[in-house]
């Protein structure tokens, strides 16, 4: 599913001036539209501007930035660009929101450890934590008889099913080594999995414990056929009006993630900033999945990354770089640049240094906590 987006921030037209750290911006003006361009030719919402080649000036008073695909390269490292550029949005009072799929545990520390970040969303809008109060402030989890109908549906030796309790992941041995031998290739996602799993016999046993609700169930199949089978029998899953009872995410070709049915990134993140009492269209959200969409298409302001899908960069008014590329620091910079200069902060200082030759940027996890989830 990495297909890069042609171009950089904006792409097709004439090129940047000298000197501008974007200069190899293209743009391409039309009626006043500036048009987000990928190949051969249009394809995403466009921005309307006060007069033809000028960009809006949009306010951004907060940012909802995906990890995994996004903020994180694929060796699930953060780059020194990225954070400086989190960094320089906190300095300049915009509240940064991580909005991930991942668990609690499974958060890398160099991301909530970066002063200023409070609140954190997981499991694809799951649960939200108050960092600074050690806190959940909102979480909409499934029952117990719900988690069971949706496992209920999805038999055979071959599928990887683990669930979500309190910000861990659970699975049982058989599944542990289905997912060594699936993930020995790349070493960084297994290790991120061995750090936010745990492993049980069954998981009847979490289950007796009503108070344990389930935040995100989720599958991988053998095939896309195999996960096509149970994502239709799961859309059936509905109350007596028939109102869907789960969402239904595709993270890959081959996997499923379930969640309730109000578990969404952007229902999560629009709560955060009622809040703090920022609008819709002061919101800049950032990612590469079928789960940031929803947040793509509610933010005032939305970029999807070079290496999300196509469907994924239909939903959002800019696509930037890849996320080897340092593309969400590009974005954001970019979106600061626009801010009213009242700090007196310039771009320069908006710039960022290589961490010391030997400082290590491993990525280390969120310490364990008790949330009262």
């Amino acid at each position: 599913m990495d297909r890069p987006c042609g171009g950089s921030f904006f792409a097709c037209g004439a090129a940047g001036s000298a000197g501008n750290p974007f200069s190899h911006v293209r743009q391409r003006t039309l009626r006043g539209l500036i048009f987000c361009m990928c190949g051969s030719g249009p394809r995403y919402r466009v921005r309307q501007t006060a007069e033809a080649g000028v960009k809006v000036k949009k306010t951004i008073r907060m940012i909802g930035v995906d990890l995994d695909g996004t903020l994180l390269t694929k060796q699930k490292e953060l780059t020194g660009a990225c954070r400086a550029a989190l960094e320089a949005a906190i300095r300049a009072g915009v509240e940064v929101v991580p909005v991930t799929g991942r668990p609690l545990a499974g958060v890398p520390a160099e991301v909530t450890g970066i002063p200023g970040i409070r609140y954190l969303i997981t499991s694809n809008g799951a649960n939200t934590y108050d960092l600074a109060e050690k806190k959940v402030v909102r979480k909409k989890h499934m029952p117990h008889a719900l988690t069971r109908a949706v496992l209920n549906e999805v038999t055979g030796p071959d599928v990887i099913r683990e669930i979500f309790i309190r910000g861990v992941g659970y699975h049982d041995e058989r599944t542990q080594r289905m997912l060594e031998d699936r993930f020995c290739v790349a070493p960084p996602i297994l290790a991120y999995i061995n750090r936010s799993r745990r492993i049980v016999r069954d998981f009847e046993g979490l289950l007796a414990d009503e108070s344990a609700h389930v935040e995100n169930i989720s599958l991988m199949f053998p095939s896309g056929e195999a996960r096509d089978l149970v994502y239709n029998r799961l859309r059936k899953l509905t109350d007596e009006d028939g109102v869907p009872l789960v969402q239904i995410l595709l993270p890959w070709k081959t996997d499923l993630e379930i969640t309730h049915i109000m578990a969404d990134k952007w229902i999560a993140l629009k709560g955060v900033a009622d809040r703090l009492g920022i609008p819709a269209e002061e919101i800049m959200a950032l990612g590469d999945g079928d789960n940031d969409r929803p947040m793509l298409r509610g933010a005032g302001y939305s970029v999807a990354m070079g290496n999300a899908p196509d469907f994924v960069k239909e939903t959002a008014d800019i696509c930037t770089t890849d996320n080897d590329h340092d593309g969400a620091a590009a974005a954001i910079l970019e979106a600061l640049s626009w801010q009213e200069p009242d700090s007196g902060e310039s771009m320069e200082a908006l710039s960022w240094q290589e961490p010391d030759p030997g400082e290590s940027m491993e990525a280390k996890t969120c310490m364990e906590r008790s949330w009262g989830t």
